[in-house]
């Protein structure tokens, strides 16, 4: 499903680019989970972002915000679960790969919901990135626990060797 912009919707529901960034403060200011350090060695908490391809999203929001003047209360650092899924196939080869690397894909083969209506709506991407990257960090803490016991007390053990 495509995404469309419709007249009537945009003149029932939308609100100013402020507003909405300000809306949108205020929500991560109440999911704010990392501490950061300001220059007076004070800390302050900001959320922890997650989206699928962060090199985009990051920037984007970045910009939104700076371009307001408003305050983005998250951390800079965007986890990233493209780029998250591209480290596990690469570190764990016997895994079967999927066709590609799309939301919707990774989606289906760590059993995340994602219908194809909600594909591209905001809120159900944001979802479904979350999900993808707990699934992720789920699947590397199982590939772990599964892995040999390694005999030399604490000394990275190659595996391919």
């Amino acid at each position: 499903r495509r995404v469309h912009y419709r007249r009537a919707e945009w003149k029932r529901s939308a609100v100013s680019p402020k507003k909405a960034a300000w809306a949108f403060a205020r929500f991560l200011r109440r999911h704010a989970t990392v501490e950061v350090l300001r220059r007076d060695m004070t800390t302050f908490r900001v959320a922890q972002l997650a989206s699928h391809n962060s090199q985009f999203d990051g920037p984007f929001l970045t910009q939104w915000f700076d371009r307001l003047g408003i305050f983005l209360p998250a951390s800079y650092r965007v986890f990233c679960t493209l780029q998250r899924a591209y480290w596990l196939f690469q570190e764990h080869p016997r895994l079967p790969i999927p066709d590609d690397f799309r939301l919707g894909t990774l989606c289906e083969y760590f059993g995340v919901p994602l219908s194809p209506a909600d594909a591209h709506a905001a809120m159900a991407d944001a979802r479904a990135a979350i999900a993808v990257y707990r699934a992720i960090l789920r699947a590397e803490r199982d590939l772990a626990l599964s892995a040999p016991a390694s005999s030399h007390e604490g000394k990275p053990v190659c595996t391919r060797c």
